[in-house]
């Protein structure tokens, strides 16, 4: 969850605002490599539950692309390692 109250403009710089996006990224990832895996595993998908699983993938795929560009290489490959730990990527 994000809540953000802001009085007055806060700057931050490159790094600390990929730092936000990657975060957040993170965090959608997580989520979206659940449902996949979850999906996956289910027998007699139902048409629409499959396209929901080919956009889940696509949109899992893209992140990946966007969290390697906005975390150094030793925080994305440990990000991925812990996500085939729990199962989420394999």
């Amino acid at each position: 969850m994000y809540n953000v109250n802001l009085m007055q403009s806060v700057e931050l710089n490159h790094e600390q605002a990929g730092s936000i996006v990657a975060q957040v990224l993170k965090e959608d990832f997580e989520f979206i490599s659940k449902e996949v895996a979850e999906m996956s595993f289910k027998r007699n998908l139902k048409p629409h539950e499959y396209e929901d699983l080919r956009n889940n993938i696509e949109m899992r795929d893209a992140m990946k692309s966007l969290l390697r560009y906005y975390m150094t290489h030793r925080d994305y490959t440990e990000f991925m390692e812990l996500q085939r730990v729990y199962g989420n990527v394999e």
